[in-house]
């Protein structure tokens, strides 16, 4: 009896330290009147432990918690409660009541246990509030937003999510990636693998995946995913963005670096035909020149007449293939000139069929009463090769080209309306082949610079650009018919004029030639082509002086003085000092000087920048002596 008496004497004694010690208010109370309560209830509430005692929890609960805990009392308490307490100092705050009956100092009575739980409703006030946040970010964000299970289950999708892959958030929401069809079967395993990331890692692990909408469209994704706890719940939060757009900029940004990069290269070789197109002309001047001579005092019954015109001949087929290379390299002079382009059409008609191959066939059909145009030659040549050959490329398995002319006038409801002709009569060039034709969507864009079609490596989308710019600069129009797998028609409009062809020829007669007794001179690197000028000049009646560069030329006029000279006869590029620079400081010396630019080639900014009037103050190498020494008495006399 005596061990149960000491048993209870310990057990009391320990629950009397708990009770003190507890970090926890507890008050222990009959029907609400506290009989005890424990220092840590004394300071939640504010009261000196001595004054607890004997209170009624009215005294310490809001009337709503009391009235919650009045329904109870007599009862039997409930295990938990939820309220509000009332401090000493009228304050308030939230309080969690834990009730147990319990057996204290031989009575029946409650013990309460009372938890300050104002940090728990902060918490819990900051995650609703936080909840709330990510929930008006996840419904407002512009990128499609998803919610996913670890299974790959959508919990939630904001309103991009349902327009980005063509469902209804309702359709989406208990679906799989599987089951909407979204993803290609062979790239399933690598949106599990990804998702896989992004749940192994506290950063966003970003993919890219082609997705796959209800109409069978497919677009481009990207896809960021990381995990985060939801709902009391692991998830994966999934942002994707539509990045079709943004490819399709870098494939058109790696198209034009290539077509720069292409352009560049174009522009090498046309600096690099020109400057072979320059020297060649140097050597042909002489040869035409020596020839030309040469035929000026041989008999007429001499046999070597023949030899020395077939020479001519070869010479100015040369040339011609200069000028083209000139006008590839773009440093050919604009020389507008009366056309019939019958002619042009007709001496270009063999080496089209060389161009096309066997496989195309090649029909003309040239009106017999053609007006004339006033255009470049060498130019209107290029626009009919570079439309043949981007025919030739449209029928890679053969057909058929016609090239057509005929006289058309321009009247208001013109059946051609796609084109703005000016009212007035016009010649019109048509270039119809029987190839693949031209899509729709690419016919407004088929003249723009870099534009192509065609397999990379087939084309640089150069040569309708140019066609284009030619005929405009020539007051013309240009317009297309096509139709896909039907083939496609070019009509080029050029404007008729009254005046007749001109008929140019090499002129061999010396008498026709101007004479002069002017100083001439003439100042040029090359010593071929500056012994034949000379000569020419010489015999024509002139005094000449020679120069191999520009500094020589300063030093000569310096020893004769610059009032001697009449005529400066200046090759444009020279080592030492130009032609353009030489010209300019001669005029400080004297202005009255005439001056006449001679140039394989042409640099149209120098002639601009010096103020040359090409057409007045240039002869374009090689030229005949015929053509020199009428250039020259025309200089002298203007």
């Amino acid at each position: 009896m005596s061990e149960q008496r000491s048993d209870s004497a310990a057990s009391a004694a320990l629950m009397a330290v708990c009770f003190e010690a507890a970090e926890e208010g507890i008050a222990i109370h009959d029907d609400g009147v506290i009989v005890d309560a424990n220092p840590a209830l004394a300071r939640l509430f504010g009261y000196p432990p001595d004054e607890l005692p004997g209170k009624h929890s009215r005294e310490l609960t809001t009337p709503e918690t009391f009235e919650n805990l009045k329904q109870n009392f007599g009862a039997g308490y409930p295990d938990h409660v939820e309220g509000t307490g009332r401090r000493r100092d009228g304050t308030n705050f939230p309080i969690h009541v834990f009730n147990k009956e319990v057996r204290y100092q031989g009575r029946d009575l409650h013990a309460a246990v009372v938890r300050d739980t104002s940090e728990l409703q902060r918490a819990l006030e900051a995650r609703d509030e936080s909840e709330d946040r990510f929930k008006r970010l996840f419904a407002g964000a512009q990128d499609a937003v998803f919610l996913l299970a670890l299974d790959g289950t959508f919990l939630g999708a904001n309103a991009a999510a349902a327009q980005l892959i063509g469902y209804d958030e309702h359709e989406i929401v208990g679906r799989s990636f599987a089951e909407l069809n979204l993803i290609s079967p062979d790239q399933q395993q690598q949106v599990v693998e990804s998702l896989g990331q992004g749940l192994a890692s506290i950063e966003a692990t970003p993919g890219s995946f082609n997705m796959r909408r209800p109409d069978g469209e497919q677009v481009e994704v990207e896809v960021s995913s990381h995990a985060l706890v939801y709902n009391n719940q692991t998830v994966l939060l999934g942002i994707v963005r539509d990045i079709t757009e943004r490819r399709r900029a870098e494939e058109r940004q790696a198209q034009l670096e290539e077509q720069l990069h292409q352009s560049q290269k174009m522009e090498a070789i046309g600096r690099l035909a020109g400057g072979i197109a320059h020297d060649f002309n140097n050597f042909l001047g002489a040869i035409l020149g020596l020839c030309e001579l040469q035929l000026l005092d041989l008999p007429e019954d001499d046999p070597a007449r023949g030899d020395l015109e077939q020479i001519m001949k070869a010479g100015d087929r040369a040339a011609g293939l200069t000028r083209q290379l000139l006008a590839f390299g773009r440093r050919q002079v604009l020389r507008p000139e009366i056309i019939n382009i019958n002619a042009t059409i007709r001496d270009l008609e063999k080496m089209l069929r060389r161009l096309l191959g066997e496989d195309v066939e090649l029909e003309t059909q040239l009106e017999p009463a053609l007006g004339t145009v006033e255009v470049d030659p060498s130019q209107l040549q290029q626009v009919i090769v570079n439309l043949a050959v981007n025919a030739r490329d449209a029928m890679l398995r053969g057909g058929r080209l016609v090239i057509k002319t005929q006289n058309v006038e321009a009247a208001e409801g013109s059946e051609d309306e796609s084109i703005p002709l000016t009212l007035g009569e016009y010649v019109m060039v048509t270039v119809t082949d029987t190839g693949h034709g031209i899509a729709e969507e690419h016919r407004e864009q088929i003249f723009e610079p870099f534009f192509t079609t065609k397999p990379v490596g087939r084309g640089t989308g150069l040569g309708l650009s140019t066609v284009y710019g030619i005929v405009k600069q020539s007051g013309g129009e240009i317009g297309l018919d096509s139709e896909v797998d039907r083939g496609t028609t070019f009509r080029v409009y050029l404007p008729r004029i009254s005046r007749a062809a001109s008929s140019p020829g090499i002129e061999v007669s010396p008498e026709a030639w101007p004479r002069g007794d002017e100083t001439v001179l003439v100042v040029e690197d090359e010593l071929m082509v500056r012994r034949i000028i000379t000569r020419v000049l010489e015999r024509q009646g002139y005094q000449v002086r020679e120069a191999p560069n520009g500094e020589e030329a300063l030093r000569l006029v310096d020893e004769l003085g610059p009032e001697q000279i009449q005529l400066l006869l200046t090759d444009v590029v020279m080592p030492k000092l130009g032609g353009v620079e030489l010209a300019e400081r001669l005029l400080e010396l004297e202005p009255a000087l005439r001056v006449l630019f001679m140039s394989g080639h042409r640099d149209s900014m120098v002639f601009e920048h010096a103020g040359v009037d090409p057409e007045r103050n240039y002869l374009a190498k090689p030229f005949s002596p015929g053509v020199l020494a009428h250039k020259v008495r025309e200089v002298l006399d203007a």
